[in-house]
């Protein structure tokens, strides 16, 4: 078994974890900003006047940018773990039943991790 401190996968939660700590701050930036934007409606400005005076990042902006992030870290963990996996020994089907995805993603993810072209 590798060195905890070289540990991918580990390596990869840490991640995780660091980008769920970080939720909590952007979720309160989200709901304030939600919030002004239905008061600024309900008191009759229009959404030209709420987003040419809203500040940067817009809030769609705000959401793209979290998702896209929360989307990179779960691949990066998912990839770690079908690495972790295969070096264990376990087939690309049986990752596959464990993780809940396509054997085919499983043998794209590994193809990725491990540098290779996928086939055209």
């Amino acid at each position: 078994m590798k060195d905890q401190g070289t540990d991918d996968v580990l390596d990869a939660l840490d991640e995780v974890t660091q980008a769920m700590d970080e939720t909590y701050a952007w979720l309160a930036a989200v709901r304030t900003r939600a919030s002004v934007i239905q008061d600024k409606r309900a008191s009759g400005v229009s959404y030209t006047d709420i987003v040419r005076d809203a500040p940067e990042p817009l809030l769609v902006q705000m959401l793209t940018s979290h998702l896209l992030e929360m989307q990179r870290v779960g691949h990066r963990f998912r990839r770690a773990e079908v690495l972790a996996l295969r070096a264990e020994g376990l087939s690309t089907v049986r990752i596959a039943e464990f993780l809940h995805i396509s054997h085919e993603r499983v043998s794209v993810l590994a193809r990725l991790a491990e540098g290779k072209s996928l086939p055209s």
